[in-house]
């Protein structure tokens, strides 16, 4: 019997649990990195922003931390994976938070919501999941579900962060690879290495899809040892490298052989009291075009 192709198109299987638990650590590790839920508003809301949608949500940390934070607005988390909604329904429901709703949603078709529903949108890490002929289109479905005048707030990594481990290096650099052979991110061939090549063109992404008035934030998260951060990020790498070896494998960007060699090098070289490392995200946000009277 035929296979059937996945519906998804994350990078890494969203109903694998260990994905799950890997996406609530870096979840948290990129809140705390940033400052909070939202460090370019103060960590505060204005009264206009009541009805909120993650879009992503993944196992649904961002959409628990505004839902509790904020109890007078309604957060929707929405994300393809099964797993990741029920376990991010069941942990809403253990802490009593009412304003958080989670639902299954492919965000490569039209999103059952009505249009201006939404005050603001929120989407991170987007460059993971979504293929880059798909963003046009993808963000214009975010932007009829928000009202005139509401917030497309986008937070994307440079890459998967630059360190003073060669090991660590190799295999950051091979994801980035990954990323532009499978379809991710705007890297072009010379830069695949380097980036995913997504953060520089969030204000032109933001601007093609609906929005003005478009501001921009940068975060440089110290992952060096000794930091709040080291430990989160080198089990993070060490995770993630090994939830895709399979396709390091399969696009003939090491062998198993050499792969077993450089994961563990990784685990050495990530504890040494000398290790320095940095993590940079941009969040991008503006505001939906109010039409104008005629």
């Amino acid at each position: 019997m035929q296979q059937q192709p996945a519906k998804h198109t994350y990078i890494a299987d969203p109903e694998n649990p260990a994905e799950m638990s890997r996406l609530t650590e870096q979840d948290r590790l990129v809140t705390a990195g940033m400052g909070g839920l939202f460090p370019e508003l103060g960590n505060t809301l204005p009264s206009t922003i009541v009805n909120i949608m993650d879009v992503g949500c993944g196992p649904g940390a961002w959409v628990l931390d505004t839902a509790f934070s904020f109890p007078d607005r309604e957060v929707i988390g929405i994300d393809i994976s099964e797993i990741m909604i029920n376990y991010a329904r069941a942990r809403a429901k253990t802490q009593g938070l009412n304003n958080a709703i989670f639902m299954n949603a492919n965000i490569l078709e039209p999103l059952e919501f009505a249009d201006g529903e939404f005050d603001l949108v929120n989407c991170r890490f987007a460059v993971g999941f979504l293929h880059r002929d798909k963003w046009p289109d993808v963000l214009r479905e975010f932007c009829r579900v928000l009202r005139p005048g509401g917030t497309l707030r986008l937070t994307e990594p440079l890459n998967f962060g630059d360190t003073n481990s060669p090991a660590i290096n190799r295999l950051a650099q091979m994801l980035c690879q990954l990323f532009h052979l499978r379809g991710y991110g705007f890297a072009s061939q010379v830069d695949a290495p380097y980036t995913y090549g997504i953060i520089n063109i969030l204000p032109d992404l933001l601007t093609t899809a609906c929005c003005d008035n478009i501001k921009t934030n940068q975060y440089v998260l110290d992952i060096s040892y000794g930091t709040v951060f080291h430990g989160m990020q080198i089990k993070n790498y060490e995770l993630v490298f090994d939830l895709l070896q399979g396709q390091f494998f399969q696009h003939g960007l090491i062998t198993k052989e050499d792969f077993d060699v450089v994961i563990d090098r990784v685990r050495f070289e990530g504890q040494k009291e000398d290790f320095r490392g940095t993590w940079q995200h941009v969040t991008a946000w503006g505001q939906k075009s109010i039409p104008q009277p005629e």
